[in-house]
């Protein structure tokens, strides 16, 4: 019968080896035990070489030592040792602590083990949450259109779509779901597939679509999720955008004469919280030269310290920015001005962006309506980026432009200085009027 422990008895004087501790770290099942007659400082150098290395900073070590010193047991600890035993001591309880120790190790490898394959797996799931959004944005005489998505974690609570409906009219959604990580993953594809299915048939009003996705929703997970939504059918030909708001932070309509930007408020609350709920249709007509800038509240929520970026900073900037070289060029700057503001703080929340703009009026416009692709689309109707440079993350984000002429990527970090009128860091507001729930 094998022993449960295999060790390695090391004495200070002897060395301690970066080969021996790694030949025990191969072992899988490997300890030191550190004696030593004269103080402790002598090993102390050598310990933090084993935890430098990733090959053997797991090893653990067990202090085996005459010294009982309050001072001698805090340095062997903070030196990596997991467990100080001093002499005289029994054979047995050394046995019986190394076999704890062992048996933590190899839950930590465990762990880490399914650590591992979670994260691929929430990788896989990002990517599948990636192909819903679509491959390439409809192209619209007279109109430009750009979109960009940056998840806070692998996969998103937020997305976006652009839906080319019946009698050349043009579907406008975002949407963000409470929560995030898996549950909102899994509400963010079933809303996804609801309200595109329900607003690609073409003959509904948003209201109606807001009824039919939010009767389902609460019928099938009892008003515990919810999502806000945003959803306009758009006449590209007058302008015209009819629209209902299911308590979404309200959408930016920027003219070039305008000194305060129309907000497109709330009509309703969110979906999924109320079989009664209800909502109320409004339309509002884009003129020429003018763009609706659609955002998740992962921009007016953007924090610094105390500070949320907040929609009166995102007012300022977008007003500053438009009119400005097309739609995108105003998303990279929404962008740069948020990242700018929230300097090194970490992403707490997913972001998304949508940006229309009505360039030259048209007696008629027609929608061309592109082929999906499974794999990269074509550049003539579009180009899809990939960045992990925005705001700081490490996920990917997904940047899309329906104009074909090779531009910047909207998340890539600033190229030039803040625009005129964005708010300084004092200046920003204490909190945000925009929450999305």
């Amino acid at each position: 019968m094998s022993p449960l422990v295999t060790f390695r008895h090391l004495p200070l004087d002897s060395g301690l080896s970066q080969s021996v501790a790694t030949s025990i770290v191969q072992d899988r099942q490997g300890f030191i035990w550190i004696g030593t007659q004269d103080g402790l400082n002598r090993f102390d150098g050598q310990s933090f070489k084993i935890y430098k290395d990733e090959r053997t900073q797991t090893v653990p070590i067990i202090f085996i030592i005459a010294l009982n010193e309050i001072e001698d047991k805090v340095l062997a600890f903070q030196s990596g040792g997991v467990d100080y035993i001093t002499k005289p001591f029994q054979v047995e309880e050394v046995l019986a602590r190394t076999n704890t120790h062992l048996a933590l190790q190899r839950l930590q490898m465990q762990l880490e083990s399914r650590n591992r394959r979670l994260e691929r797996e929430m990788e896989l799931a990002g990517k599948v949450q990636a192909s819903f959004l679509p491959h390439t944005l409809v192209h619209v005489e007279g109109w430009d259109l750009s979109a960009c998505l940056h998840p806070a974690r692998a996969t998103s609570g937020d997305f976006y779509d652009v839906l080319p409906l019946p009698g050349d009219q043009l579907g406008l959604l975002i949407a963000d779901v409470v929560d995030k990580g898996v549950p909102a993953a899994l509400l963010m594809a079933m809303s996804w597939g609801l309200l595109c299915s329900h607003t690609s048939e073409g003959d509904k009003s948003p209201v109606e679509v807001f009824d039919q996705v939010n009767h389902t929703l609460v019928q099938h997970l009892g008003g515990m999720q919810f999502l806000t939504a945003f959803l306009g059918i758009l006449e590209p030909a007058s302008g015209r955008l009819a629209y209902a708001n299911a308590g979404h932070p309200p959408p930016l309509l920027l003219a070039a004469d305008a000194q305060e930007p129309i907000r497109l408020g709330r009509t309703g609350p969110p979906l999924g919280v109320s079989e009664r709920s209800t909502w109320e249709d409004r339309d509002v007509t884009i003129a020429q030269g003018e763009v609706i800038l659609f955002y998740t509240d992962g921009i007016t929520e953007a924090t610094r310290q105390d500070s949320f970026y907040g929609l009166k900073r995102l007012a300022l900037t977008a007003r500053g920015l438009w009119p400005s070289d097309g739609a995108e060029s105003l998303l990279s700057g929404v962008f740069d001005d948020v990242r700018a503001f929230a300097s090194d703080e970490p992403q707490s929340d997913d972001i998304a962006l949508l940006t229309v703009a009505r360039q030259v009026a048209r007696a008629s416009a027609s929608l061309v309506q592109p082929k999906r692709y499974a794999g990269r689309p074509p550049v003539p109707h579009a180009r899809i980026a990939r960045s992990h440079a925005c705001l700081g993350g490490s996920r990917p984000s997904y940047a899309l432009t329906n104009r074909s002429r090779t531009r910047p990527n909207p998340c890539r970090p600033p190229t030039r200085p803040p625009p005129a009128g964005s708010l300084s860091a004092a200046d920003s507001p204490a909190d945000s009027p925009c929450l999305g729930f």
